[in-house]
């Protein structure tokens, strides 16, 4: 292969790499901003007395905050995961 072929070769696996990357980045910030969401929810859910939707938002919470920690690679984000919203 001529250096100008690997060249190209090599610069589309870089952007393929650099796509992969953005959208696991994505993917994790969505599953925060969910995993964020669906805590305020279960507390407005459970200040008003429907502890079976807080407690299906909290499941939904938790499944975010696995679905982001393990995108993580088992790391913590930036920010950390999201703590519950309690009263």
């Amino acid at each position: 292969m001529s250096a100008l072929g690997a060249g190209v070769l090599e610069k589309r696996f870089r952007m393929a790499d650099q796509s992969e990357a953005m959208e696991t980045t994505d993917r994790v910030a969505a599953a925060n901003y969910v995993a964020t969401l669906s805590a305020e929810l279960a507390l407005i859910a459970r200040r008003h007395g429907l502890d079976a939707l807080a407690y299906i938002l909290d499941m939904a919470r938790l499944e975010a905050e696995n679905a982001s920690h393990h995108m993580n690679g088992g790391r913590r984000g930036e920010a950390g995961d999201p703590a519950p919203f309690r009263d």
